[in-house]
């Protein structure tokens, strides 16, 4: 099995949430619940910078909202999921999960070339 890049967002999926999301991250940023989107979103699209790093990856790059990924990942089957705070960034290896960057490190990162330069340093000590 090919290695697993695994990108969370503490989202939900759907038009009306993409909406929801849409005002909120600019009328209450400071209280918007998803750093990660808050990073590698602007309005609506991925920053390039995030999605050319990405690309340049040798995993597969796997994208959930939080919906998605309990039921691509059910919590029966990876009970150590109980305690995950979203988002987070997570790598799957022959369906072992590791922590790549969890909800408080992304807290922490400012900008896309904080993110890049936090993950590449986590999957250069896991690959």
């Amino acid at each position: 099995m090919k290695p697993k890049l695994i990108i969370v967002y503490n989202s939900d999926e759907g038009l009306i949430a993409l909406a929801k999301d849409f005002l909120h991250k600019i009328l209450r940023p400071s209280t918007y619940p998803c750093s990660l989107c808050m990073i590698s979103y602007g309005a609506v699209l991925m920053k390039s910078a995030w999605r050319k790093y990405l690309a340049r990856r040798p995993e597969e790059t796997v994208y959930f909202h939080r919906q998605d990924f309990y039921r691509a990942y059910p919590m029966t089957e990876y009970p150590n999921l109980r305690t995950l705070q979203l988002p987070a960034i997570l790598f799957d290896r022959d369906g072992g999960l590791e922590m790549v960057l969890g909800n408080e490190e992304l807290d922490r990162l400012s900008s896309v070339d904080q993110l890049i330069t936090a993950t590449e340093s986590v999957l250069s000590e896991l690959t």
